[in-house]
This record gives C-alpha cells, structure tokens and sequence, in this order.
C-alpha cells in the first residue's frame, strides 16, 4: 500500500492548483487580513473580526471571480482585495443599497 506523503505527483498536482489560483488566494487573503487587522484595530473583539474577515474574504472570491467575466486582467485581484477588506460589510452594504436604489429610480422599478 502507498503513503500518500510519498506520491511525489500529489504535491506537483497541489503546488500546479497553487499556481493557477495564486491571484485569487493573494486576493482573498489580503481581503481577509485587511479586514480583521481594520475590526481589531476599531476595538470589535476576536469573533467579530473573524466573522468580518471571513465575509470579506467571500465577497472578495465572488468579485475576483467575477473579474474574467468581465475581461478584466486577475492582476487586479489583489487590488480588490485589499479594497472589499477595508471597507467592510457595512459600507459595502450601503454602496450596494446605493446602486440598486439608483437603478430602481433610474428604471422606474416599484412605481
């Protein structure tokens, strides 16, 4: 029977999905550091800034992800990155809010 620490192909099939996600787990992490060092640095406590880290981490994988749908370059993932974790659940609530309210009057939606 084979160990699997011994199957040299597992860890080059890792470090290959590595590679190819970098920008993404780059991204994803930034969201995440950037959010929690913003939670802890406001006073929030250990849970809160975690669950703020996570949130921000999975709004930052749907807008990276989101990127090659739009044609922009995964470059940028990191920069969003960064960016969703500094504002945070909050404000990206309320840009959002923002935008659909903007769009509803713009389109004559609930008249």
């Amino acid at each position: 029977m084979r160990m699997p620490e011994k199957n040299t192909e597992l860890w080059t099939q890792v470090w290959s999905w590595i590679s190819i996600n970098a920008p993404l787990l780059a991204g994803v992490a930034l969201a995440a550091m950037t959010a929690f060092t913003r939670e802890k640095r406001e006073g929030a406590g250990w849970k809160a800034s975690l669950s703020e880290a996570f949130i921000c981490s999975c709004i930052s994988i749907g807008i990276i992800t989101g990127l090659e749908y739009v044609a922009l370059p995964l470059s940028l993932a990191q920069f969003f990155g960064v960016f969703i974790g500094f504002l945070g659940t909050k404000k990206i609530g309320v840009v959002t809010d923002a935008v659909f309210s903007f769009f509803k009057n713009r389109f004559g939606v609930n008249k």
